[in-house]
């Protein structure tokens, strides 16, 4: 069980917070308590994402300049060239794929669990990944379109306008197409594909080849596994893409959630012993907070207990 010092605090106060009863000045002087209580720095925020992106430009440019390496197998054979920056921060893989005469050099990456990474794409657009989300796309876009295949995960696209030449996000069997717009998309646990538009406008197709056409401050939500389109609805977009800022947003959030983004956030694992309670919602914002305060916070608010080994924290 962890416990820390709860200061001036009042522990029925937190509780409130947790559950979304408090008032806005209440909720106001628990997140003061929370910044200012901060002694630890979030493993989080480990390295400029900013940083790595100049450093990932300057590869992609020296790359460019270098002679083309020979084509691979098909497409999700990657070949071992592998480089690994900043203890472990930036990981690539690269293959190439033969298409006519001509070869196409593809950049697969993975954002460490535990990390927000931005990359910067061959046309100077970028793209910020939540931890263990998957890109993948060429190393020199075409003259037709720009095609990025995002695997799995969350990530956040700021696009550079190109009329003559659209962006395609492409999802399994799902396809978002932009012109110049900053939109957020999320490969949900449960099968679903959540397209946020915070600027501009996109279209999104599933596999009915129906398009639906996204305004700014609106949310589309496609089942993956039915094919289907569960609905467009008003959303707050500083909510939805706080967590490309490092923040931590939870709005009546079930508890498995809260976990799983845990999870993603600070590179840890979460096991359930017995039969605990999950379906207890969570409400509550973390800005750069230690992992052991926001578990101090649920185990105050909640009948939850946790017990943390390294990266391993047992649920009971």
């Amino acid at each position: 069980m962890v416990f820390i010092g709860m200061s001036d605090i009042d522990p029925e106060q937190l509780k409130r917070y947790a559950q979304g009863k408090c008032s806005p000045l209440e909720r106001l002087i628990v997140e003061q308590w929370l910044d200012a209580e901060q002694d630890v720095q979030s493993d989080s925020t480990e390295g400029d994402p900013l940083v790595k992106a100049a450093i990932w430009k300057g590869l992609m440019e020296k790359e460019a300049s270098s002679t083309k390496g020979k084509p691979g197998n098909r497409l999700w054979y990657m070949s071992a060239a592998a480089i690994f920056l900043i203890g472990g921060l930036l990981f690539l893989k690269t293959s190439t794929l033969p298409k006519g005469d001509s070869s196409i050099s593809m950049v697969r990456y993975t954002a460490p669990m535990g990390r927000i990474v931005s990359l910067q794409l061959p046309d100077h657009s970028t793209v910020t990944l939540s931890g263990g989300s998957t890109v993948k796309y060429p190393k020199v876009f075409s003259t037709q379109n720009r095609v990025v295949e995002f695997i799995s995960g969350e990530g956040f696209f700021a696009i550079r306008h190109n009329p003559s030449c659209p962006f395609l996000v492409r999802t399994l069997e799902t396809e978002v197409r932009v012109l110049g717009t900053r939109f957020n998309v999320n490969i949900t646990g449960n099968g679903n594909v959540e397209v946020s538009l915070t600027q501009g406008a996109v279209s999104f197709t599933g596999k009915d080849q129906l398009k639906t056409i996204l305004k700014p401050g609106q949310q589309l939500s496609y089942d993956l596994l039915h094919h289907k389109l569960n609905g467009v609805a008003a959303i707050d977009t500083a909510y939805i893409t706080s967590w490309s800022k490092d923040i931590l947003c939870f709005r009546q959030t079930p508890m498995t959630e809260v976990l799983e983004r845990l999870e993603k956030h600070y590179g840890v694992k979460f096991f359930v012993q017995g039969n605990p309670d999950l379906r207890v919602p969570m409400t509550a914002r973390f800005r750069h907070q230690p992992l052991s305060k926001i578990i101090e916070l649920i185990h105050n608010s909640t009948s939850l207990s946790f017990k943390q080994e390294n990266n391993r924290i047992t649920i009971y």
